[in-house]
């Protein structure tokens, strides 16, 4: 099974110098597309792209319960993302094909 857009997130506080790791799924990411599509209009496709990868960390961090931990307000917004940017880094990590317990997920064959 390939998890495609299912991503491990490091978030390294700051502020706090507290660190975290979450999934960011498939759902976190149409999540950031959406805001995306309707918040970034004519922005340079360079920092879309930083916003974008901040959103879609800021919806797996709100699933997670992380927001206020790291001293992250409100809904996204571009302010609010450049805010985040200010007060957490990020790194991104591809989930390696089969590495995720999902229930269902093909068997590996012999």
């Amino acid at each position: 099974m390939r998890y495609g857009i299912t991503r491990k997130v490091s978030i390294y506080g700051l502020e706090n110098h507290e660190a975290d790791e979450v999934i960011a799924t498939p759902g976190d990411n149409l999540q950031a597309t959406l805001w995306s599509s309707k918040d970034l209009g004519g922005m340079p496709s360079e920092a879309k792209g930083v916003l974008e990868t901040y959103a879609w960390a800021y919806f797996a961090m709100k699933r997670q319960g992380l927001l206020g931990k790291y001293g992250i307000q409100g809904e996204p917004t571009v302010d609010g993302l450049m805010d985040m940017a200010d007060k957490v880094t990020l790194y991104f990590e591809e989930v390696p094909e089969d590495s995720l317990p999902l229930a269902g997920a093909k068997p590996k064959t012999k």
